[in-house]
């Protein structure tokens, strides 16, 4: 079943922001979310700003925020990264802000604007991923501005396959296509 989510804004002050703050259950299927509007401080994502179970699966998640990337045909970076759907935080993702015990992220996408604070790790699907994390048949077309920035993982490391990133990335620090900087791509065992 999918479910349909429109029109979300949330503006916290306190540690992570999402359609939930802090997520710890083991599932995340189905979940579409229009027109939202996230911002926090600390981990910020569409579906969640932090998550806390290494069990955790989402699966046939789709986020189009307000601000989607075909919104800003013509509009310089800058401008385009002034309106972002999801900003502030220390880890900023599409989907997750950070994964700090892991998540496998399958059949996914993001499209949207993204910015973190100083110090921040920003990523099309997930802003900084813990030991673990797998991504597969995934795929962001964002705008990314922040500290250090990487198409979908700002940060962490990551098993990726069957996957690719779009859009445009701004950092004050490091960037990369699909993972930043210091985390791990890592080939699947072969059969």
């Amino acid at each position: 079943s999918r479910f349909v989510i429109t029109g979300l804004t949330e503006n916290v002050s306190g540690d992570n922001a999402g359609l939930f703050g802090t997520f710890s259950g083991d599932k995340l299927n189905g979940i579409t979310m229009i027109d939202a509007q996230i911002s926090g401080t600390g981990g910020v994502g569409a579906l969640a700003g932090r998550t806390t179970n290494s069990k955790l699966t989402v699966s046939g998640c789709q986020v189009y925020l307000k601000n989607d990337v075909n919104s800003h045909k013509g509009d310089d970076l800058n401008a385009v990264l002034g309106k972002a759907s999801i900003s502030g935080g220390t880890n900023a993702g599409g989907l997750i802000g950070a994964a700090t015990a892991g998540v496998n992220i399958k059949d996914s996408f993001a499209a949207t604007v993204i910015t973190g604070g100083n110090s921040s790790s920003v990523g099309g699907l997930i802003g900084t991923a813990g030991a673990g994390t797998t991504i597969d048949n995934s795929y962001s077309d964002c705008y990314l501005g922040g500290q250090d920035a990487g198409g979908l993982v700002g940060g962490g490391s990551a098993v990726i396959t069957r996957c690719y990133t779009a859009g445009f990335q701004k950092a004050t620090g490091s960037s990369a296509g699909l993972v930043r900087g210091d985390a791990n791509m890592t080939k699947p065992p072969t059969s």
